[in-house]
């Protein structure tokens, strides 16, 4: 008999549109005797029908590939399942849709055939057992000395086992940050200050603020990085208190920017006029230095970072305020060019001169050749 077009909607939102559940679903509903008007087609129950129908071992090893949550080496599996010889097992799983081999890196790898099935599987093991599965994979994967490490910190956290993570978590935010999953290397950072590994706090809050930077989340990153000063050294405050203060005030957060502006700028010794006639002058009187003194240089390989903390202040200074005071933000990209060229360090002068070009060509557009030449 033909299925009810209440039976054919329900398989096709259980389904969601793939054709193998598709198949599946309609398949079941033919053989059972599911009432269609009850309306109870359900992808759970064709799954949970499957997998009671296997033996022991084979239900055992599902559990540990959907513990795992991705790809497994066989071998792993196998073992924290407590198999052996277990090659008609996984070719049963594999007939029956439930399982899959993959291959990386020359190895063979075992997952669950769907994400739905995985899920459908997830609920139906005790929070106790999952535990201990967790902890299985993790020990195994430890013991393999290939495993990606945030995978080990997932596993580990999971299970209950902070000693575990802990020797895991800051390779697995570095590896993170190297492969460019930025926000993931930040989640990764915090992680590892709340399980307290052996490294200055200070180091993981300033990498966890770099990595959101490098995310894009430059608001977050500001309130990161001021909220890394106050657990730094004195050496590392400028520095930090000026990341901030520049991705405060690009962001929209002006009171707390120009505070930290303003307390970066004093560790430099750096004036910040109070007025608005008062930074005009400044801003006449550094071009007239700067006019004066020409763009020479002599490059030098050794700069005292007093310097060097100098000229980082200035350039966050004339960053940070262009966005909404173009006077002091012009007056800021002066004395950074000129205290740049007065250092000899080649990589700031370098910026240096790019922005004064840039500057140039936005508002001097009969000055080409002088453009060209910076």
């Amino acid at each position: 008999a033909e299925a009810s077009p209440a039976a054919i909607r329900r398989i096709a939102e259980e389904s969601q549109g793939l054709p193998f559940f598709v198949s599946e679903l309609s398949t079941w509903q033919r053989s059972s005797a599911t009432d269609e008007a009850s309306g109870l087609v359900s992808l759970d129950a064709v799954i949970r029908g499957r997998v009671d129908q296997l033996p022991t071992e084979a239900r055992d090893l599902l559990e540990v590939l959907c513990i795992a949550g991705g790809p497994l080496p066989t071998k792993i599996a196998e073992a924290v399942a407590g198999l052996r010889d277990a090659d008609s097992l996984h070719a049963r799983l594999r007939v029956a849709k439930l399982t899959r081999t993959v291959s990386s890196d020359e190895r063979e790898l075992l997952d669950i055939y769907h994400g739905r099935i995985r899920d459908s599987l997830l609920g139906r093991i005790a929070g106790q057992r999952q535990r201990a599965l967790h902890s299985g994979v993790a020990s195994a994967l430890e013991s393999s000395g290939s495993a990606d490490p945030g995978a080990l910190v997932e596993h580990f956290l999971a299970a209950g086992d902070e000693a575990g993570a802990r020797r895991h978590v800051l390779p697995a935010a570095v590896a993170a940050e190297n492969g460019l999953a930025f926000l993931r290397a930040a989640v990764l950072y915090r992680q590892a200050i709340e399980l307290r590994v052996a490294h200055p706090r200070w180091q993981l809050e300033r990498s966890a603020a770099d990595a959101l930077l490098s995310a894009g989340h430059a608001a977050e990153a500001a309130e990161t990085y001021a909220g890394t000063v106050h657990h730094a050294p004195v050496g590392e405050r400028t520095a930090l208190r000026r990341r901030a203060a520049e991705h405060f005030l690009k962001t929209g957060g002006e009171t707390e920017g120009l505070r930290l502006l303003r307390e970066a700028l004093d560790d430099v010794k750096i004036p910040y006029p109070e007025t608005g006639a008062w930074a005009q002058y400044c801003l006449s009187t550094n071009r007239e230095r700067l006019r004066q003194r020409g763009f020479r240089f002599e490059t030098r390989e050794q700069v005292p970072q007093e310097e060097l903390d100098r000229i980082d202040v200035a350039f966050a200074a004339s960053s940070g305020l262009a966005v909404f005071d173009a006077i002091r933000a012009a007056d800021y990209g002066a004395r950074h060019l000129i205290l740049a060229l007065d250092s000899g360090e080649p990589i700031r002068i370098c910026r240096a001169l790019a922005i004064e070009a840039s500057g140039r060509a936005a508002v001097e557009v009969q000055e080409r050749s002088q453009i060209e030449e910076l």
